[in-house]
Formats: structure tokens, C-alpha cells, sequence
């Protein structure tokens, strides 16, 4: 049998598919902070376990492994140096990709799930899921980093991608700490913002606000988007909130938005979509995590459409953005 591509099955190619050591070995560099150590001095083995707090022969073990792999290099014996792969999981990297890897956060929570992926498959949900209210103050943290530095690099874009024209008041709904909000007050002088999120993260969106001098032009209210939800908005944005719940609480959140705001009001979801001509990688990748996290999933255009007229909402606008996420704005049949 001949694959797609019209070339040989090679088994090799399986093999690494199923590679475990790789990515877990990865994600423990990344937990230890290993990069980081070697980028503030501590690059001989025995001082770098030390600081690390591991054993330092199964440290060399793990290090030589992934130099074989292209990640870090050895220029002498037991003395390790960074290469440009290993400086991708420097904390303060843009990419945030040691925050998304560390296995006491929540990225790594996310990504250790995956070992119940039978029972999840079996049984159609996980054997255990999370609420972000349920999680402990160090990985709700960590979610809220996380969130954040995504917004960081996707809110410019999103923004740019919308017309705001004649906007006066915005609700961010589940807007994590108010990074996508503070873009768009920043950008557009003219427009008042509310921010909904749970107490904890709430307090992160006040003190973020505070820090970029919008906080006199934003109010953060606090609580569950089914309990509270501000009224009277011209916009409500969504984002990454529909993906991440039921399709049953998926209308009731777009319901409660419609309750809430004008006759001519929009509710604006962001969120990773496809059609025919779409990159699927990402999307099924997404919705795999949200399987396995078992809340939600991700969904088609016709999906999103389709949760929007169980809400009595007519789908408007569909705007592509270059960071891979489509703005779904929906309407109220009341409108022409």
C-alpha cells in the first residue's frame, strides 16, 4: 500500500511518531529550568545539578540525550552550553515555551492528561476534569501567564483586524488579565471596556490596567459570566471562551451576552476555526487538548453558526487574522 503522498510506508517514521522519551525529556529541561541556569553561569555538571536540585549523573544522562537531538551542546566534558534550539526555553522567551513545557504548571498539567487518553477515548470524557476555580493557586497562575503571553502576541492583530468604528464600550467576557482589552483601549482612545473574569485572575486584569495607565477608562468586574454579565455593551467579545465549554453552555453564554447588551449589539468570537481550504494542524492538535481536558472542542464555521441560531443570533461577519484565529461576529434576528 502506498501512502497519500505517493511514497513508501516507512516504519522508521511511525517509530519517532511514537517517541515519548523526546518531548518528556524536553519538558523536564524545562521544568528544572536548565536553560536558564546555563544562561546565568552555571554551566559545569556538578554546580548545575546542585542548583537544579536533581542527581547530577542522571542530569549529564538526560543533557546528552537531548544534545544528540540538536537541543543544548557539550563543549567540553561536563560543561554545558546553550545552542539556539536550548535558547528557546529560556523563560523570557517570547514564545513562552518553557512556561507551556513545565510540568508544574498548567501547560504541563494539560499535557500529562494525555496518559488517560484510552479511558478518555473508551468513555467518550476523561476520567477527571478541571474547572480553572477548582485549580490551586500556583496553576491558575500559571493558566493566567500563559493566556496572557498568547494575548500579548495575538492582541495587536486581532485588534487590527476589526472595525471599530463608532464603538464606545466593550465587554471582555473571560478576558484572562485584560491583555487583549488594554490593546484595544490603547489603539482606540475613544472606547470605554469592561473586563469579566473570576476573582482571582480579576485582580491580575486590575493590576495589569493599573500598570498601562487604562484603568481610570475600564472597569473589572468580578465573577462567573452565568451569574454576572455587564449590560448595555456595543461589543462582547468571546475569545477562546466558546472552545473551552459544552455546546449546551456555549449558547447560554452567547444567549446571556444577547440578554445583556442593546437591540443593535455584537458579539464578537475569537477563536481557532476552519473551512475547506484551512490548515487543520492546529485545529485538530486544539482539539485534542480540549478532548482530553473535557470541557469543550474546537469547532467549523458552520458549528459556530450553528450554536448562534440556538441563541437566536444571526452569523455577520467572518474576519480572518494572521495569527490564526477568525473574529465571528453574530447579530440579534431583530436587526435588518
Amino acid at each position: 500500500m502506498m501512502r497519500p503522498e505517493n511514497r513508501p510506508v516507512d516504519i522508521a517514521e511511525l517509530w519517532r511518531m511514537l517517541d515519548l522519551i523526546t518531548p518528556m525529556a524536553l519538558r523536564v529541561a524545562a521544568t528544572l529550568r536548565i536553560a536558564d541556569l546555563i544562561a546565568e553561569g552555571h554551566t559545569e555538571l556538578t554546580e548545575l545539578s546542585a542548583r537544579a536540585g536533581v542527581h547530577s549523573d542522571a542530569l549529564s544522562r538526560l543533557l546528552r540525550y537531548l544534545i544528540v537531538r540538536g537541543v543544548f551542546t557539550e563543549p567540553s566534558p561536563n560543561k554545558f552550553a546553550l545552542n539556539d534550539l536550548a535558547a528557546l526555553l529560556l523563560d523570557e522567551h517570547p514564545s513562552a515555551s518553557r512556561r507551556w513545557m513545565d510540568l508544574e504548571g498548567f501547560g504541563g498539567r494539560m499535557d500529562l492528561a494525555f496518559f488517560d487518553l484510552l479511558t478518555t477515548v473508551r468513555a467518550g470524557r476523561p476520567p477527571e476534569t478541571d474547572d480553572k476555580a477548582n485549580l490551586s493557586d500556583a496553576v491558575a497562575a500559571s493558566f493566567d501567564a500563559l493566556m496572557e503571553s498568547q494575548s500579548r502576541a495575538q492582541a495587536p492583530a486581532i485588534v487590527a483586524a476589526y472595525e471599530w468604528a463608532g464603538v464606545s464600550h466593550v465587554v471582555d467576557v473571560g478576558g484572562g488579565t485584560g491583555t487583549l482589552l488594554a490593546e484595544l483601549l490603547r489603539t482606540h482612545p475613544r472606547v470605554q471596556g469592561t473586563l469579566l473574569e473570576l476573582p482571582s485572575t480579576a485582580e491580575a486584569g486590575r493590576r495589569l490596567l493599573a500598570e498601562t495607565g487604562l484603568a481610570n477608562r475600564c472597569e473589572v468586574v468580578e465573577g462567573d459570566l452565568f451569574e454576572v454579565m455587564p449590560k448595555h455593551a456595543q461589543v462582547y467579545l468571546l475569545k477562546f471562551v466558546l472552545h473551552g465549554i459544552a455546546d449546551t453552555d456555549a449558547v447560554k453564554t452567547l444567549q446571556r451576552c444577547r440578554e445583556a447588551g442593546l437591540p443593535d449589539s455584537r458579539i464578537v468570537v475569537i477563536e481557532r476555526t476552519v473551512g475547506p481550504e484551512d490548515d487543520r494542524d492546529q485545529f485538530t492538535s486544539m482539539d485534542m487538548r480540549m478532548l482530553i481536558l473535557g470541557h469543550g472542542r474546537e469547532r467549523t464555521l458552520d458549528e459556530y453558526a450553528a450554536l448562534g441560531n440556538q441563541a437566536d443570533l444571526m452569523l455577520g461577519t467572518v474576519t480572518p487574522t494572521t495569527v490564526g484565529v477568525h473574529l465571528i461576529e453574530f447579530r440579534g434576528r431583530n436587526l435588518p
